[in-house]
């Protein structure tokens, strides 16, 4: 019989030997599936007083929350008086807030998937948030947001669908080895798709989802649900094939009679939690959350363990012999999983310690900057319509392209070492994006962006959450995009990768001297309300430099 105690020694071993490999791979999945929203919410949080206090950007954020059954009356009310329909009042500022020229805007509300993800957060429910957003879209004059909107909302499904789902899963997987192979890869995450069970994942975690949806609708009956089904990720991860009635069936079955005492697992995280209150969401980042999961790894092992030992309905399925039995071992045998690897081969010709021709890095850079513009362009669509982001006139972003072939170059020692590799593409995008930032200020006196009010931001040039995703990003290039984008550039024939390299950086050196005399401004894209005096406005203007 297990206990509360026993388990939380096993989860806490997983941090022996590699603590940063573990810490890598949840906060991946944090940042990725959402699915520990405090990890989140420690990078997310926006201090408004900081932002006016600084005296560079005065935008006051306020929200407005609606319930789900304000959300279906509305949209019942729109479709029956449609004529007689009058939009809801803005929101009032509250007095002595006001700002003269300072723009208030809600939470939250720029983005393609804003108006969505807001109605989804808001609501709890992915059916009423886009319910939310149609409602939107049909009756309140937003036709063209609107089926961005539903476009979005297209994508999201597939995003949650095929990534999210299926990482939780993968997720789980790699801790499950941990628990009894101490130099566990993070590549063993990878191991769902290179079995090729990609879409039975999904599947099997979607009608989880969806069990879980309908029960929540009986608010007790989702809670007392969400602990029968609590080893569907662990079941799947261990055998992709099996069937998602096979899966939830045999979850049922071990958590009978163990509901209450995994609620007590859970229910006694809650002083971690506390805690974490106190370090902004960090304890969450690098303890607590794979503490927990870590843990309910160590639950489904001894369940596992109990079901075979009982001769469970279906638990001939729990197939994977070697999962935790380490026999001597201290690395899974890869030759031991019941399914073959079939993506083994493809995925070792993509060597990412190769070196790049200066051709390939050229056309690297120019992907990276154009995969930057359209990036920006896309986050701000729904909100302001088309911006032309950046200080150029053309379609592209240079901070990116030099951070992704900066990266590529410079850190070619360390790209064995993927936990290193992240904290230094962070530094280095850091300082990148920092130095960027304030010599446009100094050279022009105006901000192509600012983080003024986020967490752990440095003068409104970098933040902690921006830096974080340059370092998951920064990593994707080395380790995935950067060996792709290179094993397609190779097959241009030389001459044509020679003239598309010089006719890119020709219209760069254009676009760039003629940026130095008109800048790209203007609403969406340096409308932030401060004033400071560049070295160019007084080079012009004749007047003094301001150094």
């Amino acid at each position: 019989m297990w206990t509360r105690r026993e388990l939380k020694r096993q989860a806490r071993g997983v941090f022996k030997p590699h603590y940063w490999r573990v810490v890598l791979v949840c906060l991946i999945a944090a940042f990725i599936t959402g699915e520990y929203g405090s990890t989140i919410w420690s990078f997310d949080v926006y201090n408004d007083r900081a932002g006016i206090e600084a005296g560079v950007l005065k935008t006051t954020i306020y929200t407005v929350q609606r319930t789900n059954a304000d959300i279906i009356e509305d949209f019942l009310r729109l479709v029956g008086d449609q004529a007689n329909w009058e939009p809801p009042p803005e929101p009032e500022v509250p007095a002595g807030e006001e700002d003269d020229g300072a723009k208030v805007i809600a939470a939250n509300s720029r983005g393609v998937l804003a108006s969505l993800f807001n109605n989804i957060t808001r609501s709890g429910s992915i059916a009423l948030g886009v319910l939310d957003s149609f409602s939107q879209m049909l009756f309140q004059g937003r036709v063209v947001r609107g089926f961005v909107a539903l476009g979005a909302a297209a994508i999201g499904f597939l995003f949650w669908f095929f990534i999210k789902n299926p990482l939780m899963a993968a997720e789980r997987r790699f801790l499950m080895e941990k628990l009894s192979y101490p130099q566990t890869g993070m590549r063993r995450a990878l191991l769902l798709v290179r079995v090729g069970k990609l879409w039975n994942t999904a599947k099997v975690m979607f009608m989880r989802s969806f069990f879980l949806a309908l029960w929540c609708l009986t608010i007790v009956g989702g809670v007392i649900k969400s602990y029968s089904y609590m080893l569907v990720p662990f079941i799947v991860a261990e055998n992709p094939a099996i069937g998602w009635r096979e899966a939830m069936g045999l979850s049922k079955t071990m958590m009978r009679g163990n509901k209450w005492k995994a609620f007590l697992l859970s229910l006694s995280f809650l002083p971690w939690q506390l805690l974490n209150f106190f370090t902004l969401g960090f304890l969450n980042v690098f303890y607590t959350n794979p503490y927990m999961t870590a843990a309910e790894a160590a639950l489904y092992r001894a369940l596992r363990e109990k079901a075979l030992a009982d001769g469970v309905p279906g638990a001939g399925l729990l197939n994977d012999s070697r999962l935790f039995e380490a026999g001597g071992t201290d690395r899974y045998p890869e030759d031991a999983f019941p399914l073959p690897d079939r993506q083994r081969r493809k995925w070792i010709k993509s060597d990412y310690r190769r070196d790049y021709s200066i051709w390939s890095l050229i056309l690297i850079f120019f992907t990276f900057a154009a995969a930057g513009w359209v990036w920006e362009v896309i986050q701000g669509l729904s909100a302001e319509g088309f911006v032309n982001r950046g200080v150029l006139h053309g379609p592209w972003l240079p901070i990116y392209g030099v951070g992704g072939v900066g990266v590529l170059v410079l850190l070619k020692k360390v790209r064995n070492h993927p936990v290193l590799t992240f904290f230094l593409t962070v530094l280095f995008c850091g300082v990148i994006e920092y130095g960027t930032g304030w010599f446009l200020e100094w050279a022009t006196g105006t901000r192509w962006w600012d983080y003024s009010g986020y967490v752990l931001n440095l003068n409104g040039f970098i933040c902690a959450e921006g830096l974080l995703v340059f370092g998951l990003g920064g990593c994707a290039a080395i380790y995935l995009l950067g060996p792709v984008l290179d094993d397609w550039y190779r097959k241009i024939p030389f001459k044509l990768k020679c003239f598309i390299c010089c006719l890119l950086i020709l219209l760069f050196v254009c676009d760039l001297i003629y940026s130095c005399f008109v800048p790209n401004t203007g609403e969406g894209i340096t409308d932030y309300n401060f004033v400071v005096e560049g070295l160019l406005p007084a080079v012009l203007a004749g007047g003094p430099l301001p150094l």
